[in-house]
């Protein structure tokens, strides 16, 4: 065989391979970094979940003191008039 065909054949083999290589890493790579960023965001969303949760609990806790407040004046000033 001449070396020229023999060194066409290698040249093939050998691109073929790292291509192979290539691919395989990038894959690889990208498969890890959609992982990251995926688990990233759910990680993320019960956080501000819980804090948007305790924000809506002060606030209906401040309310539910202000009502009552009010409710215990009206008591004291209408027992004051008895």
């Amino acid at each position: 065989m001449p070396t020229y065909i023999l060194s066409l054949i290698s040249s093939a083999s050998v691109s073929a391979a790292l291509s192979g290589v290539l691919v395989f890493l990038a894959r690889n790579w990208i498969a890890e970094r959609l992982k990251r960023a995926i688990g990233a965001e759910y990680d993320s969303k019960p956080e501000l979940h819980k804090a948007q949760l305790q924000a809506s609990s002060a606030e209906r806790l401040e309310s539910f003191k202000t009502q009552l407040a009010m409710q215990s004046a009206r008591d004291s000033a209408g027992r004051g008039w008895s």
